[in-house]
């Protein structure tokens, strides 16, 4: 029997994004969006922890469980990928924000 504490972990942003971790489902307006295993994973990390800064480093080790190898540009493609699907404008995302120099937050707003 699931746990009904994991059954019901659903992070919820601005009313328009939530991120159910049990179903692996994100839905924004209402709509799922599709993301893979390591999206999902990156973007739920993020969210888990809204406002704290994390290097690639730190995204990489906690999503791939394994220790980080310069991996940068894996971590900014990925990323890039999440913007496309849950974000309004990309290029100006109000979710998942760049730190010049560290790394990305996700911002709950």
């Amino acid at each position: 029997m699931i746990k009904e504490n994991f059954e019901q972990k659903i992070l919820s942003f601005k009313g328009e994004l939530e991120i159910c971790f049990s179903k692996r489902k994100v839905l924004l307006k209402g709509r799922e969006i599709f993301l893979t295993a390591k999206e999902f994973e990156i973007l739920y990390f993020l969210a888990s922890y809204p406002e704290f800064v994390f290097t690639h480093k730190q995204i990489y080790e906690e999503v791939w469980n394994e220790e980080y190898v310069h991996d940068d540009a894996n971590i900014t493609s990925h990323i890039s990928h999440i913007r496309k699907k849950i974000e309004p404008d990309p290029n100006r995302p109000i979710y998942i924000q760049t730190v010049r120099g560290v790394g990305y937050k996700f911002v709950k707003q």
